[in-house]
């Protein structure tokens, strides 16, 4: 159990490195071009912007953040209940109440929004050979368009996923 706590924990921290690194250099790099532009930019920075970039995700850069939760989340998911179909049905449930009570706070709406999606992604990853056969994915593009016709006709209000069915 120690042993996979460990792997867990490096895991993470991995995931950490790898979304930190790139998060902090490029807020830092386009707050400090921003605050030499002063008032030649559209939204003028000061230093409580740059004190805010470990909390306060900076300009667009909040999709790191969200990618990160997903990433942690999902270790955790995993490493508590050692099933993938437990854990997708967790997070297709938790998906589906935020359909219905969406959070307040957007890197949670946003998380919430995405995991299921990142979730089957990770899945279908770790059984790349799934994806070789064409019954499935034939299969999961028609449950897609079935599922993205639905929230349209019944005019269910997903956060702008139905967008990609609608111009399609």
């Amino acid at each position: 159990v120690n042993s996979n706590l460990t792997a867990l924990s490096n895991s993470i921290l991995k995931k950490i490195i790898a979304l930190g690194i790139p998060y902090f250099v490029f807020s830092i790099v386009i707050w400090s071009i921003k605050y030499l532009m002063g008032s030649n930019v559209r939204q003028q920075v000061d230093i409580n912007d740059l004190i805010m970039i470990p909390i306060v995700p900076f300009e667009h850069f909040w999709f790191l953040y969200v990618l990160l939760i997903m990433f942690v989340f999902t270790e955790v998911l995993d490493y508590c209940f050692k099933n993938n179909y437990i854990v997708l049905c967790i997070i297709l449930a938790i998906t589906i109440i935020t359909w219905q009570y969406p959070p307040e706070v957007y890197l949670i709406k946003k998380t919430t929004q995405m995991i299921g999606f990142f979730y089957i992604g990770k899945m279908l990853r770790q059984n790349i050979d799934i994806l070789r056969n064409n019954a499935f994915v034939i299969l999961c593009g028609l449950t897609y368009i079935v599922v993205q016709s639905l929230i349209i006709f019944l005019d269910l209000d997903y956060h702008g996923i139905a967008f990609v069915a609608s111009v399609a």
